[in-house]
């Protein structure tokens, strides 16, 4: 087998500033628990570790100091920790494949994966409940759609940069309230659209 090793720094980046929010939550909230004594021995800072701090225990230890009490992070068990994230090891047995051609390959797959989680669990597809095929592959067909239509919207925020702000569940919340009005005549008319809808419009380059 052949290994290939990859690095992603954003999710690296991403993962340690999560645990740098927890971190600081435990810290004030152990801080917390010794100002109001209800820590006020050794054992029992150790079992508040022990037991609050989860996957993260081996980062923290109690200890006694000038000013009392206290329950500290351990820099080198959160770098020992950390060291490895965002790393991604791809095993192959071919032998004559770049590792360019390898990351595309996994990225594609993962992608698939992705995109059959959210037909199932995010384009509303509950369980069917119907005696009549064609009523079950229209609902497949439709679903298929929206989720063509959902994925395009997704490459169009990221090349509008909409992505950063917006995610699409909060995105498609915001446009659905547009509402329209069809006249007898057959013409339909926009009602009132908000500021905020019309510049992520533009940015999406729907006129």
């Amino acid at each position: 087998l052949h290994a290939h090793v990859f690095l992603n720094p954003a999710k690296r980046a991403d993962m340690v500033a999560d645990m740098e929010k927890t971190i600081l939550r435990l810290e004030e909230i152990a801080g917390k628990e010794i100002t109001e004594g209800r820590i006020s021995q050794m054992q029992e800072a150790r079992e508040w570790i022990e037991t609050h701090t989860g996957m993260l225990r081996k980062c923290f230890a109690a200890s006694e100091t000038k000013e009392g009490l206290r329950i500290r992070r351990l820099p080198r068990a959160i770098a020992l920790m950390t060291s490895n994230w965002g790393y991604t090891v791809i095993l192959t047995d071919e032998k004559k494949v770049s590792g360019d051609h390898i990351l595309e390959d996994y990225r594609s797959r993962d992608q698939i994966e992705k995109l059959f989680d959210m037909y199932k669990n995010e384009n509303e597809q509950k369980r069917l409940r119907s005696g009549k095929d064609d009523v079950v592959l229209g609902r497949f067909f439709l679903a298929f759609v929206a989720l063509v239509m959902r994925k395009a919207l997704e490459i169009r925020m990221r090349k509008s940069e909409l992505g950063k702000i917006w995610s699409t569940c909060d995105l498609l919340r915001e446009l659905k309230n547009i509402r329209a009005v069809h006249a007898q005549s057959g013409t339909r008319f926009l009602l009132e659209i908000t500021k905020k809808q019309r510049e992520i419009y533009k940015k999406l380059g729907v006129t």
